[in-house]
């Protein structure tokens, strides 16, 4: 997908992370309507999240099979509620996200079959369905998942990496192999930067960077947030392993 597509003003989910990168905004949108989220709140929304990682992280041990419809539930819900997390820094639910895209690989499920799989869900946790750009930005995570797990060879063998769309995986392969090296040199979270990944190994600007730099400053400034995002969904993979 072409990332210049996305429209801010249309899609809050993709607004929210712009707004994760300008630290600037607190609101929240749902439909035509808008709430803040106040601290008194958050324990509310913190309880919502802990329920969601126990079904998560304890149906194996209960002996309930994580089914590609439990899991494709399971990335619908994370994926609104971490994108509602953005401009507050957390990622908690980022890793809900990320732990429920790799039961996905490790069942074997192609990026077409969690597609569909999602679409089929009856639950819509924004309360409206999903417009285009928000889907696409939600492929790009599971895409990025996909790619990170490939890269490190989590199922040595498995081929469903490969069905990671070919425009993403042009776009992507090479920012996903750079900071899957710099987590191995030791950096973390707070110390990686986009900056460092947007240039080669010469410390020339990466074609990424040549290809966001063309962009109008709106573009661009929405790009860049993409790719931040991107980088720490990429770094959060690595950590759940």
């Amino acid at each position: 997908i072409s990332t210049s597509a996305f429209n801010p003003s249309s899609s809050f989910f993709v607004s929210r992370a712009r707004t994760r990168a300008a630290q600037s905004s607190s609101s929240v949108s749902r439909g035509r309507h808008s709430f803040q989220t106040p601290k008194s709140c958050q324990k509310t929304l913190r309880q919502s999240q802990s329920q969601t990682a126990t079904t998560l992280l304890a149906a194996p041990d209960k002996g309930k099979e994580l089914t590609p419809p439990l899991i494709a539930e399971m990335l619908e819900k994370t994926f609104v509620d971490a994108c509602m997390q953005l401009s507050s820094g957390y990622v908690d639910v980022l890793k809900l996200f990320i732990v429920a895209g790799k039961a996905a690989y490790e069942r074997g499920l192609t990026i077409p079959q969690v597609q569909l799989e999602i679409s089929q869900c009856k639950t819509q946790t924004a309360g409206r369905p999903l417009m285009q750009e928000e889907i696409d930005l939600r492929t790009v995570w599971l895409s990025l998942v996909y790619l990170t797990l490939e890269r490190v060879e989590h199922r040595k063998g498995s081929s469903v990496g490969e069905t990671v769309d070919p425009e993403l995986r042009q776009k992507f392969y090479t920012f996903v192999y750079d900071v899957v090296n710099a987590k191995k040199q030791g950096y973390t979270l707070q110390t990686l930067k986009l900056e460092q990944m947007m240039r080669n190994s010469e410390g020339e600007p990466s074609e990424i960077a040549e290809k966001t730099s063309a962009l109008a400053p709106q573009q661009r400034q929405m790009e860049e947030a993409i790719l931040s995002q991107s980088m720490r969904l990429v770094f959060l993979t690595l950590t759940v392993l």
